[in-house]
């Protein structure tokens, strides 16, 4: 990697959470989670820097009195205190800004998922000392400007002081809110020295692709790539701007929190989904859900398919019903009724096409 993107990086843990001190006896102390402290070697490293290193029980600590390394920071705009604000060259490059960013997020930020249905703002916290909460003020600022260069929009809010024991320090807060923004942000900056958050920000990207879809287009869709009702109900197809597509008869819930039918939606309308998906999986090629020979083996079968466990209000709660009577109603379901085969997990129905057209459709319906 580009030693300067390395160098933005490392100056956005000093911004977090280091210290820096140059003239007689210089040096430089920068703390990041404990299990992202092998990145960190690893950075140091790569600028040729081998550091002291101090664990604790959550963060480790590294020191170093290189002259390279202080020389670097200084030239790239490092102070004794970091709330003096973030040089202007890491707003001239975006990947600078990036890194930065990766760098202060790992030890300041948090990602803190969903409330129910809701996304959590992602939060960055910055500190300094009392006297000091104007330019902290002015530091949280420049972090909303770097990450606007991104097309992410923040907010600055809850400027405080805490007391703790003899020292008192300022406090502010750096919210990104809104589903677009938060996809944004957990699309660009990764979280280099925080293994837990970076996957906590994984998680909240993929649950943020799975439940915030926008409707673009809805059209008529032909008998054969939908499951309609034997009533001859019109098929659509719902795609999202997310690429997830829903298909099904015009009276289908999409929704059950506004209580939306697919036949309701217009094109631009929004929609909270709970799409239920099959993980690929190469080893499930040929798996017979004939085999599960017990109602505790079908529920672990399904479990492992994360198909459950359902909420009371999952739209998918009467089709998925309907494939467990299969699974574990009677208990001789024959081999070649239902069978799940190749790695996308596909549901094949056979019998009387009265029976066997319905099934094909639900499952069809919710992908």
């Amino acid at each position: 990697m580009n030693p300067e993107l390395i160098l933005a990086r490392l100056f956005g843990v000093l911004l977090g959470r280091g210290t820096f001190r140059d003239g007689d006896r210089p040096r430089v102390r920068l703390s990041v989670p404990i299990g992202g402290a092998s990145e960190l070697l690893a950075d140091l490293s790569r600028l040729g820097v081998n550091p002291s290193v101090r664990c604790g029980k959550r963060w480790t600590s590294v020191e170093s009195r290189d002259g390279r390394l202080i020389g670097a920071l200084i030239m790239a705009g490092a102070s004794a205190d970091p709330v003096d604000g973030i040089p202007n060259w890491v707003f001239e490059d975006p990947e600078a800004a990036r890194e930065l960013l990766s760098g202060l997020y790992s030890v300041r930020g948090r990602v803190l998922g969903f409330d129910g249905s809701r996304p959590r703002p992602v939060r960055l916290e910055l500190r300094a000392r009392a006297d000091r909460e104007l330019d902290l003020l002015s530091l949280a600022l420049d972090v909303c400007r770097l990450l606007g260069s991104l097309n992410v929009d923040a907010e600055v809010v809850g400027l405080s002081h805490v007391s703790s024991g003899h020292y008192r320090y300022a406090r502010v807060e750096v919210l990104i809110r809104g589903r677009r923004d938060l996809r944004r942000f957990l699309s660009e900056v990764e979280f280099r020295y925080n293994p837990e958050q970076s996957e906590r920000a994984r998680r909240m990207l993929r649950e943020l692709a799975r439940r915030e879809t926008q409707l673009s287009t809805k059209w008529p869709a032909r008998w054969g790539d939908v499951g309609v009702s034997d009533s001859g109900d019109e098929g659509l197809v719902l795609r999202t701007e997310l690429g997830f597509e829903i298909a099904g008869p015009a009276d289908m819930w999409v929704s059950s929190r506004n209580k939306r039918r697919l036949g309701d939606l217009k094109p631009g309308d929004r929609v909270v989904l709970y799409p239920v998906g099959v993980p690929p999986a190469a080893d499930r090629r040929g798996t017979l859900l004939a085999d599960v020979d017990a109602p505790e083996g079908a529920r672990r079968f399904l479990r492992d398919l994360d198909l459950l466990p359902l909420r009371w209000e999952d739209p998918a709660l009467p089709t998925l019903t309907r494939v467990l009577g299969y699974a574990i109603g009677d208990g001789h379901l024959e081999p070649d009724v239902v069978v799940l085969r190749g790695a996308g997990g596909t549901a094949v129905a056979r019998g009387r096409s009265a029976r066997a057209r319905p099934l094909a459709g639900a499952v069809r319906v919710r992908g």
